[in-house]
C-alpha cells in the first residue's frame, strides 16, 4: 500500500468513530452544507446517510420504497461493518450454533480456522485435543479439498464404500490406511456432530482411471502409475452428485444436525 493510500485509509478509520452529529458540529455543517447545495440544484439526487457517513446518490434510476445503498469507504471502517454490510439479510433469524452443540469441520484448510476459532471460544468442536483424535476427519481434515474426498469419508465410516488401493495420504506422502478402529471413531464423530461444516477448496483432481475415485491429494511419486492414474477438472454434476451424497447420508444418521458447506 502507498504512503497516500495509508494517509486515506486513516482518515476513513477516523471518520468512521465519530458520529455524523459530532462531525457536523466540528465542520460547522460545512459537509452537509455542500450535500444540500448539490440536491437544491438538481431535487432528483439522493441523500444517503448511513452509519457514520452521508453522501449523495445519482437519479438515473428508479430505486423503489426500500434499498440498501452499497456502503461508503468510511462505512467499511465501522466496528460492525460486517454485520451491517455484508451479512444484513443473510443472516438466519437467530443463531442456530450454541455451545451446547457438537461441531465437526473438515475438507480444505479453511475448517481448521473454523475449529481453533470455535475451539478458543468455547464450543465443542472436535478437534486434535478431542477424544477421536486418530480419526483422519480431524488429523487430515484440512487434507480433503474436494467432494469426492469427503463424501469418501462418510461412505467409508458407514460401510458403503471399500477400496482396491490406497487414496489416502498425508502431507508428506505417507499412507493412511483402511484402519477399523479409525472407521469406528470416524463413525462415533459423525454419530454425535449436531454441526458439520464441510468447506470446499478444489474441483481439480487426482484419479484412478479404471474405478474414478480420487485421491485426497496429489499421488506419490513412488505410487504414480500413468496407465493407472489421472488428473482432471470435475463437472458440476460430479460435485453436486457428492455434495448430495454427504447430505444424504448425515440425513440418515443425524435428521436434526445443521449441514454448513462453504
Amino acid at each position: 500500500m502507498t504512503f497516500l493510500g495509508t494517509l486515506s485509509d486513516l482518515k476513513h478509520r477516523i471518520r468512521a468513530r465519530i458520529p455524523l452529529a459530532v462531525r457536523d458540529r466540528l465542520s460547522l455543517g460545512r459537509r452537509r452544507k455542500r450535500l444540500n447545495a448539490r440536491i437544491a440544484a438538481d431535487p432528483d439526487i439522493v441523500l444517503a446517510e448511513i452509519g457514520n457517513d452521508r453522501f449523495t446518490e445519482g437519479r438515473e434510476w428508479f430505486r423503489g420504497d426500500h434499498i440498501n445503498f452499497m456502503p461508503s469507504r468510511t462505512n467499511l471502517f465501522e466496528k460492525n461493518a460486517i454485520h451491517d454490510y455484508l451479512l444484513q439479510g443473510w443472516l438466519p433469524e437467530r443463531p442456530f450454533i450454541s455451545r451446547e452443540h457438537f461441531i465437526t469441520a473438515f475438507g480444505s484448510c479453511f475448517a481448521v480456522h473454523i475449529s481453533d476459532h470455535l475451539s478458543k471460544r468455547g464450543y465443542k468442536v472436535f478437534d486434535e485435543s478431542s477424544a477421536h483424535a486418530a480419526a483422519y476427519v480431524i488429523r487430515f481434515g484440512e487434507g480433503m479439498a474436494n467432494t469426492f474426498a469427503v463424501a469418501q469419508q462418510f461412505q467409508w465410516a458407514y460401510g458403503e464404500k471399500e477400496f482396491d488401493e490406497t487414496l489416502w495420504f498425508d502431507k508428506s506422502g505417507s499412507e493412511a490406511a483402511y484402519d477399523a478402529g479409525i472407521r469406528a471413531r470416524t463413525r462415533a464423530i459423525f454419530g454425535q456432530t449436531d454441526i458439520f461444516v464441510i468447506t470446499l477448496g478444489l474441483s481439480e483432481v487426482w484419479y484412478n482411471k479404471q474405478t474414478g475415485e480420487a485421491f485426497w491429494r496429489a499421488i506419490p511419486r513412488n505410487k504414480f502409475n500413468p496407465a493407472r492414474h489421472g488428473f482432471k477438472v470435475s463437472t458440476v454434476a460430479e460435485n453436486l452428485e457428492n455434495l448430495n451424497t454427504i447430505r444424504r447420508i448425515i440425513r440418515a444418521r443425524r435428521p436434526d444436525a445443521s449441514i454448513i458447506f462453504t
